[in-house]
């Protein structure tokens, strides 16, 4: 599919140089004025997929962890 906006070029472009398999967030993005404006085209021609918010109960404790795993040959280690 051929972009239209020179905004979408843009956040096209510096999402595959720097974010090419990885989630990112538009604050990332240099310019973020053309970020917002481009994101829009490529969302509507799923060129991009946005993640979810997730939302809990009121009054829920919520935990968040991080860590990263090595997938070896030999099995999975967590480090």
């Amino acid at each position: 599919y051929r972009l239209k906006m020179k905004a979408s070029r843009y956040v096209f472009n510096e999402i595959q140089k720097n974010f090419a398999t990885l989630p990112f967030t538009l604050r990332a993005i240099s310019d973020e004025k053309q970020a917002r404006m481009g994101i829009v085209e490529l969302a509507k021609h799923d060129m991009v997929t946005g993640y979810p918010v997730l939302y809990e109960k009121a009054g829920d404790l919520v935990a968040h962890f991080k860590y990263t795993v090595l997938l070896l040959p030999s099995g999975t280690v967590r480090i």
